[in-house]
């Protein structure tokens, strides 16, 4: 299932809470794998992170369907931060939701596996 979109979702407070929208470009590699690229920008959010970029690998496991993305996402404006997603679409999600875990530092905090999830739009 391609990840590749464009994903919505409101994240945790300990993230400045907010609607973040990843807009994602995919590559793919093989029959199995991809790399994904884009930019995150974030809306109502208390951190001041302004925009963001992505990449990342992407990797299906057959049989599957399991679709998993370990996506790094960097903000350089106010408060910079380096963030890891590792999401991945459900076997019943019909490729609408994306569901993980964000890890990573950012001017006023160190997370650690903070669940998280994204919607197609």
């Amino acid at each position: 299932m391609p990840v590749g979109g464009i994903w919505q979702g409101v994240v945790p407070l300990t993230l400045g809470g907010g609607r973040w929208t990843f807009n994602i470009s995919e590559a793919s590699i093989d029959t199995n794998s991809s790399t994904v690229s884009g930019s995150v920008s974030i809306s109502g959010g208390t951190l001041a992170l302004g925009a963001g970029t992505l990449s990342g690998p992407v990797t299906d496991t057959y049989p599957g369907p399991l679709t998993s993305a370990k996506m790094t996402v960097t903000f350089a404006g106010a408060c910079p931060s380096n963030l890891v997603f590792s999401v991945g679409l459900p076997p019943l999600s019909a490729g609408v939701v994306l569901t993980g875990s964000v890890s990573g530092t950012t001017c006023n905090a160190t997370l650690q596996n903070v669940g998280v999830n994204f919607f197609k739009q």
